[in-house]
């Protein structure tokens, strides 16, 4: 079994392929506010200032309209702390009679769409997820470098070789900020309508429909 030190040399191994390609200035974070994606913004954080690059940390989030207050306060906390350069995009449709109970409209709608409009708009290249390998069955299989068409970008999961006891390691180890529902027995935060705390394991609080239909969800354009 890699110690923790051995998968961050990997991740690191992974953001070196990635800007021997790529200029920074193309690479964003998809950004939640989660302890995952949090992880990855810390670590490329870490990794550029290794570098010593100029360029800031880029990233987006997507604001469903259905977000935990508490999510936005992290993303404010570590935004500033490490000054990071966020832009924020939503869906445009009417959240007020938006029906949430079709989990395959409500990701595309309220997820991908957005996701799509902020790579079409800024041209963005390389995105950097938070995805993990065992989180879920249908993830287990992913490989860390991911092309993605319509519209095209690659999607990199940098920490996807990690487990969720790696991420909370070291959020300790660099003395991250975390949401505070992770406090209340959350361990996978999603949006408020599928997201409820944890009792077993980690995705258990998520919505059970979206979990199984994670694959079909991936080939939308979903993470």
């Amino acid at each position: 079994m890699k110690s923790l030190e051995d998968k961050i040399s990997l991740t690191y191994s992974y953001f070196d392929e990635i800007t021997s390609s790529y200029p920074e200035k193309d690479i964003v974070v998809a950004w939640t506010g989660g302890k995952d994606s949090t992880c990855v913004l810390y670590l490329w954080h870490l990794y550029l200032k290794q570098r010593k690059a100029e360029a800031p940390i880029k990233a987006i989030f997507i604001d469903t309209g259905f977000t935990f207050p508490e999510i936005y306060n992290t993303l404010e906390i570590i935004g500033k702390k490490l000054q990071v350069d966020l832009e924020t995009f939503s869906p445009r449709v009417d959240l007020s009679r938006y029906p949430k109970t079709d989990v395959l409209r409500c990701c595309r709608d309220l997820k991908v769409r957005p996701l799509h409009e902020a790579i079409l708009k800024h041209g963005i290249k390389v995105i950097y997820t938070g995805v993990r390998g065992d989180e879920t069955p249908a993830r287990e299989e992913r490989k860390w470098k991911e092309p993605r068409d319509h519209p095209p970008y690659l999607q990199i999961n940098p920490i996807l070789h990690w487990r969720e006891s790696d991420v909370w390691t070291f959020h300790i180890m660099h003395s991250i900020p975390y949401c505070e529902l992770y406090n209340r027995g959350y361990r996978s935060i999603d949006c408020i309508p599928c997201t409820s705390p944890s009792i077993s394991s980690e995705r258990d609080g998520r919505n059970p429909n979206k979990e199984k239909t994670l694959s079909l969800l991936h080939s939308m354009g979903y993470f």
